[in-house]
């Protein structure tokens, strides 16, 4: 159990004993703000959960006796010292801590009933940095409620109960469809103590992304490494208590261990084949799978070629290269497009993937789409066999061959070529070096399919766009057998395609970040994840 989440247990134990005690009770306490406990995630999670044991006590005390330096500077009543503390050290150690106001205020039952006046058009709620919800007022409104923990949670059930508030058990506490302040009420009338009051989500049903814990397991695409580092470690700024553990094994292995069941998502660069996404229901339920565009990246055509700063070619040449039928880096056809470049003798040596790899897919498809009749093995995951070339497991492997042999030529994920060359690539009249701008302008003029997926045009003529790119995808259940693996889910996806997230990736990968159309519709199929049956 996280170090924040015992304490929180044990004090609410604490509190539930206090009243039952015969005699005069003294409870002493250090406090734990005003910087002495240092600003981290886990800290403040201490700091709080400290903070709402002290008010605990707080709500129990008759007198309450306050020291600074083995010195009493203040000692009052309770409810006197806290309502109106007189020494400037008070003072402080009082602002340091989470407070919940509950006011005891008797509502005509017409206003408590009545609806609230709204001005407003669209809200947007940001919670820990991000947005958690956005809509319309009417939207937002009908997803009101109050959470709400207290000393002894099945009483506070009771009591909301009986008062006619539904009322719905969640990891975050209760649920109830009223105001915070009727419900403040509701607990002061039963003399039940709360330990936190606030504004909640009426699905009800998981607790904010701060309170998700656990393990998540995804595999797949060696591609997004870096991003997946980057997120991984991002997301536990929104989600202290929450590890998500990825293995770079390639896409075709993270799909199948993922429709196996043995992952909790996959990353791919290729998309669900048709037979794949009727597997999927086996583990995820009859709803399947879906996919979220989570790094859009070009895929670099790189050679090493030592004195060759700048190599271009057509996606013919291309494809005449890795095929085999170009063998020397001064053959005519590569030539004639490099007019003023010195090509040595040098013979090529292509490297491809050994493992299936959606990278591979998404460059063959490049080459089947705009090479025409050079390119004759198709669409494919799994490199041609019958292409004499060298090969090597996953990304790094690829590049790292690659920069050990003169004269060899790769693809690979841009963001892993390092000193290596790239080839501009001909498209319509012009030779557009690999960015992720225009990548992203790529994917921007490709359609979006219901499942999640993009169908690229690869074979574009349009001005400023990089056709050999690659969209990695996160590839979640539609339902998923328990609720905290929802939650799980949940919170690391979104993160993933939230703007922080997006720019995270982009610092660390040099990937193209999603665009906002992409981002609202990820977010509303992420939204809808839910638990089986």
């Amino acid at each position: 159990m996280p170090a924040a989440e015992a304490l929180g247990t044990v004090s609410a134990g604490v509190a539930r004993a206090l009243p039952g005690l015969k005699g005069p009770v003294v409870f002493v306490s250090n406090e734990v703000g005003l910087g002495i406990v240092p600003d981290n995630a886990l800290a403040r999670r201490f700091r709080d959960e400290a903070g709402r044991l002290h008010q605990r006590m707080a709500a129990l005390a008759d007198r309450v006796a306050v020291m600074l330096n083995g010195e009493v500077v203040e000692t009052a009543p309770a409810e006197e010292l806290f309502a109106a503390p007189r020494h400037e050290y008070t003072q402080r150690l009082l602002a340091a801590v989470p407070r919940l106001e509950i006011v005891d205020r008797r509502l005509p039952e017409s206003a408590a009933s009545a609806a609230p006046l709204v001005v407003a058009d669209e809200l947007v709620i940001i919670g820990n940095g991000r947005i958690v919800a956005e809509g319309t007022v009417e939207q937002l409104l009908q997803q009101q409620g109050t959470r709400v923990r207290s000393v002894d949670d099945e009483a506070l059930l009771a009591a909301l109960s009986r008062a006619g508030i539904d009322v719905t058990i969640t990891p975050a506490g209760l649920l109830a469809q009223a105001s915070s302040e009727a419900v403040g009420r509701i607990a002061l009338d039963a003399r039940i103590v709360l330990t936190d009051l606030a504004s909640g989500s009426a699905g009800g049903e998981q607790g904010t992304t701060s309170e998700v814990q656990g393990n998540l397991v995804g595999a797949g695409a060696s591609s997004q490494e870096a991003a997946m580092t980057a997120w991984t470690q991002g997301v536990t700024e929104i989600a202290p208590n929450l590890t998500v553990q990825y293995s770079p094994d390639g896409s075709g292995a993270g799909r199948e261990k993922f429709l196996a069941g043995a992952t909790s998502f996959a990353g791919s660069d290729a998309a669900l084949k048709e037979e794949e996404a009727e597997s999927a229901k086996e583990n995820c339920g009859d709803e399947g799978a879906f996919h979220v565009p989570a790094y859009i990246s070009p895929i670099a055509v790189a050679y090493n070629l030592p004195g060759v700063d700048e190599v271009k070619m057509d996606a013919e040449t291309i494809a005449k290269v890795f095929s085999g039928e170009i063998k020397n880096w001064n053959d005519e056809a590569i030539a004639a497009q490099n007019e003023g470049v010195e090509l040595p003798d040098t013979p090529i040596t292509v490297v491809h993937r050994s493992d299936d790899s959606g990278t591979t897919e998404n460059f063959t498809a490049y080459l089947t789409e705009a090479a025409g009749d050079a390119w004759s093995y198709d669409e494919v995951e799994t490199w041609p066999s019958d292409i004499t070339a060298e090969s090597a497991q996953g990304t790094k492997g690829v590049v790292g061959l690659a920069s050990q042999t003169e004269g060899a030529i790769t693809y690979a994920d841009a963001s892993a070529v390092g000193e290596l060359g790239t080839v501009s690539v001909k498209v319509g009249e012009e030779y557009v070096k690999y960015s992720a701008e225009a990548a992203a302008a790529t994917v921007e003029k490709s359609e979006a399919k219901e499942d999640g997926s993009i169908e690229l045009d690869r074979a574009t003529d349009e001005s400023g766009v990089y056709p050999v790119v690659l969209v990695s995808y996160h590839i979640y259940c539609n339902q998923y057998e328990s609720q905290e693996t929802v939650d799980q889910v949940k919170a690391f996806a979104e993160y993933v395609v939230s703007e922080d997230g997006q720019k995270t990736a982009e610092e660390s990968a040099g990937n193209a970040p999603i665009s906002e159309d992409t981002r609202k519709k990820a977010m509303e199929r992420i939204e809808a994840i839910s638990v089986k049956g």
